[in-house]
Order: C-alpha cells, then structure tokens, then sequence
C-alpha cells in the first residue's frame, strides 16, 4: 500500500528535485525528508499545504493518494491553461491547441502573429505565457515550444528581439535542455555579457519591429566600419548566467560546444561587398573560460585567432586598423583578436605557463601585423599586452605563498631590471635599498650602459633577445667596436621624447610597451610637486581648457639635465664619463635621500608623540573643571597653557621659540582664513562693498578672532606672572572667559 512518503517521493521525482531542494523550499532539513520518503514519520500537519503546491498535487492526493477528477473540457480556457503549465502536462498542452500562432491580442497562444523585421518575417510570443512557463518550470512544455519557435523563426540572430524581455529565462531553458538550435535561432553566440540590451545612444531599447531597411541592426553582420559604430544592437545575458552556461560542459554539451566554438568568417553580400560575421563576447567568454578552468578551450581560442591573423592579407593601403577591425575604404576586411592584460595574469596566477607564452606569442604577431600593415597603428599597439619572459618569471614568483618578505620586496622592487622607486621608497631597510640602487638601474639607458661598460654582455644579449630587440642582439655579436653605436641606439629609443615622432627613433613603436613601463616606473619615481610641473596645460579645437600628463621623461630627464650638462645628443654614444649616467645616479640618489629624510621625519615623530603624551598625560577636560570648582585657579593657568603649547607645537606644528610666537603664528592663520570683504553691484552697474556680508559675516567672524587672541594671551600673560614671579600688568579673566578658554583648547585639540 503506497503511503504519504511514497508518494512525496515519486512527485519529487518527476520534478527533478533533489531532498535538499525540496527541504529548502519547505525550510526543514534534507534528513527529514529522507525520513518521510523512508516512512520514518510524516510530515507536520502545517507543513502539508506548502508541500502539496510544491509538488503541484492536491491536499487529498498527498493524504489519502486519490486524485481528484478534473474535467478539463468543462475548464476555462485560460485557468486549464494555468492548470497545464503547473502540471507541466505537455500531451493535454498540446491537445487543447496552446501551442499556436494567434491574431489576437489577448489569446492564450504561444505565439502571435507574423511581423516584418528588416528583412525578416518573424512570428511573435505571447510574452505573459512564456514568463508563467518560466515560472512554473515547466520543462516539457517549454522543450515543445522551442521546437516551433525555431521552425517559426528561420533567420538566425534577428528572432533575438522576439525574447528580449526574458532573455535571461530564455537562454537558461535552452541550455538546461541542451537546445543549442535554439540558441543559434537568437544568434545567443553575438551577445554582449552584463548588458541586457543596448543601442549605439546606450538607452535600453531595441529598434522597431515593423519597418523599412533594419537588417543592419541585427548584429550578424558588419558591412562597413562606419555601419558597424553607427548602429548596432547588441543583446546581452548576464554575467552570472553566462558563467553558469559555460559550466555545464557535461550536462549541455551541445549548447557549451555552440558557444564556445569561435566563429569568423568572410564573405560576399548581393553587392559584391566584403562582409565578415564575429562573435561580441570574446573577451568575455576568455575571462569565464580561465575563471572555470576551462584552459583547453583558450587554448583552442587561441588558435583560430592566429588562423585568423595569418588569413589576412594586410599591406600598407589599409587606411586604419581600428580596434580589432582592418579597414581599407572603409569596409572591413577582417578581424585581429588579441589578449587582454587581466587575462594573462589571472593565467599566470593559476600557473598555466605554457598557456601564457601562447598568448603573449599571439600578442606579438598581433603589434608585428599591424606595423607591417598600416602607418596609424601607435596607440593600438600600445594597448596590446606584452610581457617579457623576465617579467612572467617575476610574476610567477610574487604569486608563491612559500615567498618570504624580503624575496617578495626585491621583486617588487626591481621590474624587468628597472627599479620601481615607489616600492622602494616604502622599505625601511637603508641596507637593502643600498643594495638594490647599486645593483640594478633606474632606466634602460643606464642598465645598457652598465652592461657594455661592465662587460655583461650575456646579460644584455638575454635582454635584447627577450624583448625582441633582434638588431640590437646582432649588432652585440659584431663585439666591442658595435658598443657605441648600440649605445646611441638605445639613447634614441629609452631617452628622447616618445610624444615627438621625429625622435622616436630606432623601432620605437614595436616596443612602446618598453617605453610605457619605463615611463610608468619613472612617473612613480617623481614627488608630487615634480609632477606639477609636468602637468601641461591646453586648449582644444573648441577653446576649452584641458590638461594632460606629459612623460616624466620630459622633466626628469631632460629639463634637469639640460639645465646642468647641456644637450643630450652629445653624449649619446660615450662609454667614459657620461654626464647622462652621472644625471640618472644623481637620480637614484634622491631616491635613498628621500627615505633618510622620511625615516628620520618619522623618528622625530615618534619622539614628538613620546614628549606630547607626557605634557598632556592627564590634563583632561574633567580634570580643568574640577580645578575651577575646587578653586585652583592657578594651577588652571600653568596647566592649560602647557597643554595649548603642546597643541600649537605638536599637533600644527607651528614655528616659533617660545609660546607667544606660536600662539601669534596660530591666530594669525585664523586671521588669513577668515572671511574677507567683498563687492557686489549696486544695481546700477557699479561695484560697491557687499554691506550685508560685511554686517553678518566678515565683522562678526573678525571680532569673534579677537576675543580669543585677547583671552588666550591674557590667560598666558597671567600663567607666566604665576609661574615665572613676572609683573605683568593684566586684566584678569573671569569665570566666564575661563570656560571660554577651556572649550576653545579641548576644540582645536588633536589628542582628543
């Protein structure tokens, strides 16, 4: 005989829910489920009700396991239908014609009528019913919808703006019943991540369903790069689904194939015209792939992206490459993907070496292509992420948790033999900065200059050869009589202006990203009132004024230099006695200076801290107080104004030998802080004083100041006629300016 465990049991089953489902839902525990399914007990009495909606069973069923008839004949067309969804009934769903296209605006179909989109003819969804489907879960039903929306829907990617108001829903259901035609249906391989939707104005919209010459909305195909900036439309999931999908490798292995596979390809639209077909999220679905794991797949990504890169024939009449597009009159020819930085140290983070180096490689093929291709490719080939191998291995190593602090400092200090100044200004260890300034350098220029002059060569040819300086590694192989001229090569790449290209040099733009840590690690290096000065100032095409950050180079480098020495150029070359290694050792200097200086401020501190505590130890507001109360009057005075000089000289710092030159430099701060006459227009068109502001602000505020420097020197007047045996004549305070001076000191009073 079947019982109420039974019973839970099978239903349970039949909607694919495990017991610790079933037991959040119900919030109880999975083992009392299990005990139920085992007739171990049954279920409390209040629990009854929630299980049999759960389970979409009625009360009677659950208790005694007799289904109550239904008529569904005799049934409301829209409450049968709800009925169907909850029971997930796909037979009767289908008998009783649910799965239909309809004319009419509030019909219990599927589907609606046809529309024209573009040049598509789509058929619509009764959006209300596939949300109760959703709701509902129910699977069956939604497996046999899919089946006529794809059959309905023949244009790949354009039935997108058919789900958009569900899409989420949408590619969630397509994925768990592994409906990868589905998803080539709404072209779900050409959405963006995190954005639901999005138009070329960023408004959450998507185009009209009815109209004239859309096509090119739909995001299948670029026929022009101007077409491809001006309007597109770009469907999205979100980013927690999309990592979801891409983690049911096992359970959809259809849908993950489909969607993981890159897609490029060129052909010929009715006009003759190039067009090329692209996947949107591939930087994106890079990131989801090395945060699950699935290195396999990058690499496989990897690969069609060097296909891609090697199919393109690419000379000098390509006006531009864009982004990742190659342009030549301004139809795009084809695609160039590459690595992003994050990826590759995310990579390196998860020890997948080999996979790096494949990047990396890729990237390199990349900034090769582009220069042998085209004349405007500098910021692009900036923004390619490039490592040297030295820096990999550097990386790799911060990564290890067996590093101990100081292994961890020197390598952030030193960065593919560069020193990073705003790491080492942080040690406080005078020895170890010692050590890492002389031995290693502040700039390429100098680490060359150091090589040649030291006689490192396997060390420079290492460098050369990791950071594709190939014609300077040959040169080196010619011997001593090349060093000069290497030398004054690497002058012209490491030191003059990279912003002026007539100095740029040799192969300046292959290896930019050199350039960009050495000016990086330069700007770090410069104090805060250096930077000032290399902040220039500028006014666009439209008179605006607008700033930008010049290269520390600029300063550091050459104004300093040019200042002291002269012309850089003369001493491009010279192994002996090079006043631009003289400048750059004057440099590193002032890197160990600075953290003597630092050290010593922060002792002086320290010691500061140490005297305060002992001036102010006690001197609570409570204790001034109680000193009032009890009439000791005098010691009121000693104490409070060493407790104020304390303040004046500890926490603000003020100059001066004695009290009363503090207390000056103090309240003539507040006198220049204060607030200051002003004009106003008279309403005649003449400036006069502002009487108003004059009345309620300046004046008050400027005889508010001289009360408190009246009160505050009389009562430090009246403590030295105390302490010191003086006879300074005084008007002595009362208890009222007393009080004054006691809430005035504990306001301004850092230590509290």
């Amino acid at each position: 005989m079947q019982t109420i465990g039974d019973r839970i049991k099978k239903k349970r089953k039949e909607l694919n829910l495990t017991q610790l489902e079933l037991a959040n839902k119900l919030n109880v525990t999975d083992r009392a489920v299990s005990k139920w399914e085992q007739n171990d007990g049954n279920p409390d009495f209040s629990l009854l009700t929630s299980l049999a909606e759960i389970l979409n069973v009625s009360l009677d069923y659950l208790i005694t396991g007799k289904e109550k008839e239904i008529n569904l004949d005799d049934m409301d067309a829209f409450k049968r239908m709800e009925y169907l969804i909850k029971k997930d009934d796909v037979d009767n769903f289908v008998k009783f014609n649910y799965i239909k296209k309809t004319n009419q605006k509030h019909d219990n179909a599927v589907f609606g009528s046809d529309i024209r989109f573009g040049n598509s003819n789509l058929t619509c969804l009764n959006n209300a019913v596939w949300v109760k489907l959703f709701e509902n879960d129910a699977s069956k039903i939604i497996n046999k919808c899919f089946d006529m929306f794809v059959e309905l829907n023949t244009t790949e990617v354009s039935a997108a703006v058919l789900v958009v108001d569900f899409m989420n829903d949408f590619v969630k259901y397509a994925v768990k019943l592994d409906r990868d035609d589905v998803l080539k249906c709404i072209g779900a391989r050409y959405f963006s991540v995190g954005d639901v939707y999005k138009t070329r104005y960023g408004k959450k919209e998507i185009p009209p369903l009815r109209g004239h010459r859309q096509t090119h909305n739909v995001p299948l195909y670029i026929e022009t790069y101007d077409n491809f900036m001006s309007s597109f439309v770009g469907f999205g999931i979100s980013k927690e689904l999309f990592i979801e999908i891409l983690s049911s490798r096992e359970k959809a292995p259809k849908c993950y194939k489909y969607l993981t596979s890159p897609e490029f390809y060129i052909s010929s639209n009715r006009f003759g015209r190039k067009i090329i077909a692209y996947t949107s999220y591939d930087s994106d679905m890079i990131d989801a792939l090395i945060e699950i794991g699935s290195f396999d797949k990058v690499r496989e990504f990897a690969k069609v992206y060097g296909e891609l890169l090697n199919s393109l024939e690419l000379d000098k009449n390509f006006e531009s490459i864009t982004g990742s597009f190659a342009v030549r009159q301004n139809f795009v020819h084809g695609r160039v993907m590459t690595f992003t930085m994050s990826q590759i140290e995310t990579c390196i983070k998860k020890g997948e070496v080999e996979l790096v180096n494949i990047m990396i490689a890729h990237n390199k093929n990349v900034i090769s292509k582009y220069i042998s291709a085209s004349s405007s490719y500098g910021r692009i080939v900036q923004n390619i992420a490039v490592l040297s191998e030295s820096e990999v291995n550097r990386k790799i190593a911060l990564g290890r948790d067996d590093l101990s602090d100081n292994d961890r400092l020197s390598l952030e200090c030193v960065n593919n033999h560069i020193i990073v100044p705003s790491k080492l200004r942080k040690s406080n260890d005078l020895k170890f900065i010692r050590k890492v300034l002389d031995n290693n350098a502040y700039h390429y220029y100098e680490f060359v200059f150091n090589c040649l002059t030291k006689d490192n060569i396997k060390l420079l040819f290492e460098f050369f050869v990791d950071n594709d300086l190939t014609d300077m590694a040959a040169k080196l192989m010619v011997g001593s009589s090349a060093y000069k001229e290497i030398l004054s090569s690497c002058f012209h790449l490491f030191i003059k202006d990279p912003n002026n290209k007539d100095n740029r040099g040799y192969n300046y733009d292959k290896f930019v990203n050199l350039i960009k840590v050495q000016n990086l690690i330069g700007f770090e290096a410069l104090t805060q009132e250096e930077r000032q000065h290399i902040r220039v100032y500028h006014s666009d095409e439209y008179g605006r004024q607008t700033s930008k950050m010049e290269y520390c180079q600029k300063y550091t480098f050459q104004n300093e230099f040019k200042r002291k020495y002269g012309e850089f150029s003369t001493y491009a070359g010279c192994l002996e006695d090079n006043p631009i290694i003289t400048h750059i050792k004057e440099l590193k200097e002032s890197i160990y200076e600075s953290v003597v200086n630092r050290l010593a401020a922060e002792k002086k501190a320290q010691e500061e801290a140490v005297e305060r505590e002992k001036i102010a130890k006690g001197l609570t507001k409570d204790y001034f107080e109680n000193l009032l109360a009890t009439g000791g009057t005098e010691l009121f005075y000693i104490k409070l104004c060493s407790l104020l000089d304390a303040i004046f000289k500890f926490d603000y710092h003020y100059e001066g030998e004695e009290f009363s030159a503090r207390m000056n430099a103090h309240f003539a701060k507040l006198e220049a802080l204060a607030p200051k006459s002003r004009d106003c227009d008279d309403g005649w068109g003449y400036m006069v004083l502002d009487t108003e502001y004059e009345k309620s602000v300046v004046k008050p505020e400027a005889q508010k100041i001289a009360h408190l420097r009246d009160i505050i020197n009389r009562l430090r007047i009246q403590r030295n006629n105390i302490a010191h045996s003086e006879k300074n004549a005084v008007v002595e305070l009362n208890t009222k300016e007393l009080k004054e001076c006691l809430d005035y000191v504990f306001s301004i009073n850092k230590g509290e």
